[in-house]
């Protein structure tokens, strides 16, 4: 029974990280192909999710490991969190690149005016 119960466990902490590697080399995969003049608008957001993502998960191991035992089972940190983390940093850094993107366009198209 108790090995049942830690295999249930393992699964459950490992599963998230399982999805977001496979999640990350699908969109990387799939992006690494397009030709498009559009293709950083994807490929950086996706790189520095990833970035993000890791850092967060090195910081809730590291905070597992440091914390106490009424800590631990406090459910404080869950590895699902960092399927949102990844999801909320592609989201923001691929509007950051859009409106940079956008500002530079804007800015190249006015420079162009006043020749």
């Amino acid at each position: 029974m108790n090995t049942v119960a830690t295999l249930i466990t393992d699964a459950l902490v490992v599963l998230p990280y399982v999805l977001a590697v496979a999640a990350f080399y699908f969109f990387l995969r799939t992006v690494y192909h397009v030709k498009a003049p559009v293709r950083p608008l994807f490929l950086w957001p996706i790189v520095l999710a990833l970035i993000g993502t890791g850092a967060f998960m090195i910081w809730g191991h590291y905070y597992i490991a440091t914390s106490s035992i009424v800590e631990k089972f406090g459910g404080s940190f869950s590895p699902f969190y960092s399927v949102s983390i990844a999801l909320a940093g592609y989201v923001v850094a691929w509007l950051l690149f859009y409106f940079f993107r956008f500002l530079l366009e804007k800015m190249r198209g006015a420079s162009r005016r006043f020749k």
